[in-house]
């Protein structure tokens, strides 16, 4: 079945809500399972909900676009699996929901909007590493900004393609509990100083592919995750992830691995341009106090890296095990100092660092002491970090003034470590 949203009254001017005709459409191809078209046009919406066997099809030059009234989202307690995040300033609502169904997808050309100008306030300052325009969070600090845009909970059988999404209140495509997830050609943008607007999150899910994507957002471009305790049906396991040419943006961290409780392993990630970033890759294994997850088995490759502060942050924290990390062939520009370190020892072992040239240049921001410990005081720390590989390690420190900085490497109980770096 193929129906079209205007056949069941959706306005495509934006003129008025067209999120019960939007709606109607769905409920009435998933009676027999097909595509719902979105033509060209304008079409203001709250929650919609996807069902089983849906292909939602956004034509060239069809729009999505969020409500500025949270009365037309979803209610926060509408599946078990939901949450909020009040320190963040957002809530539980979204603008599509897909919640335990399967063979689902988004497709085309269209876009779907966020409308995050209704949602954000002014940008407040921020420090020098990250958020470099400043950072912006709820006007509303009672009611908050709606939640993840697009969020996909313990689905299977899911592909987004070719869509572009842009203007998100918070993370854009959310993927929690999922199996066999494939994202190929999706383009996202966000302004670059709103919090919290990941592009991509996988969390607790297996079997993923995401490549050929432009994301430049204000959080996180990817973030792999594992908040185990949320999800119903599954283990606390997120494995199996590859990500492959895509060319990403950040105020925050391109990549950041590790947040919840559980374990993340299997992953790759290859042939990655990083335009800009306060961080290229962040392992961190812990967010919250007494959650944690283990990281094993993951791997970067050919990695191009332009305007990062810190090119990666490999630390194990708070209890968390990293083992069988490397990075190969990745060239950075960055002004902050890289690391593989942990305060305790045992929790960081078997890292590799191979064909890696990290440029330093020194950043033009006042050097007060709040940006100093930001910064870092080495340009590379390797602390405590056991079965450490180095091969064909570069730092150049052409663009800075020694006079900055205490030394170029700092190293700390890797006794085991084979190779060195070299220095230019």
């Amino acid at each position: 079945m193929n129906v079209s949203v205007l056949s069941f009254g959706a306005d495509p001017t934006g003129a008025k809500l067209s999120t019960f005709s939007i709606q109607k459409a769905i409920d009435e191809a998933a009676l027999t399972g097909g595509r719902v078209t979105v033509p060209s046009g304008i079409y203001k919406t709250g929650t919609l909900w996807l069902k089983s066997n849906i292909e939602l099809h956004l034509e060239m030059g069809a729009k999505l676009l969020a409500s500025e009234d949270l009365s037309d989202y979803n209610e926060e307690n509408a599946y078990p699996q939901n949450f909020r995040c009040n320190g963040e300033e957002w809530n539980g609502k979204h603008l599509i929901i897909a919640h335990e169904v399967d063979n689902i997808a988004i497709t085309g050309l269209g876009c779907i909007d966020g409308n995050a100008e209704a949602f954000f306030c002014e940008p407040i300052p921020w420090d020098g590493y990250t958020w470099e325009k400043g950072l912006a969070l709820a006007k509303d600090k009672v009611n908050l900004r709606p939640g993840q845009l697009i969020a996909v909970i313990e689905c299977k059988n899911v592909v987004f393609q070719d869509i572009t999404v842009q203007n998100s209140t918070c993370w854009c495509c959310f993927f929690h509990g999922c199996e066999n997830v494939s994202v190929r050609g999706v383009k996202i943008f966000n302004p670059p100083e709103n919090a919290n607007t990941d592009g991509i999150d996988i969390d607790t899910c297996s079997d993923v592919t995401v490549s050929d994507c432009i994301i430049d957002t204000g959080d996180d471009a990817i973030a792999l995750r594992c908040d185990g305790d949320r999800v119903l049906h599954r283990e606390a396991v997120c494995e199996n992830i590859t990500v492959s040419n895509c060319v990403l943006a950040s105020s925050s961290s391109v990549f950041r691995i590790g947040v919840g409780r559980g374990l993340l392993r299997h992953i790759r990630v290859d042939n990655i341009v990083m335009k800009r970033g306060a961080v290229g890759m962040c392992f961190m294994g812990c967010w919250t106090p007494g959650k944690f997850t283990d990281i094993y088995d993951t791997h970067f490759s050919r990695i191009s890296a332009a305007k990062l502060s810190f090119a990666f942050q490999i630390n194990s924290i708070r209890g968390a095990e990293l083992r069988d990390i490397s990075i190969t062939d990745m060239r950075a520009v960055c002004c902050a100092m890289c690391s593989v370190s942990t305060d305790e020892p045992g929790t960081l072992k078997d890292i590799r660092l191979e064909n890696v040239h990290l440029k330093y240049f020194d950043k033009p921001v006042e050097l007060t002491s709040k940006a100093l410990d930001a910064r870092g005081d080495h340009l590379l720390c390797l602390k405590n970090a056991w079965g450490l590989t180095l091969r064909d390690v570069t730092v150049d420190k052409g663009g800075i003034d020694s006079r900055l900085w205490n030394g170029v490497v700092f190293v700390e109980n890797c006794s085991d470590m084979s190779g060195e770096v070299n220095i230019i």
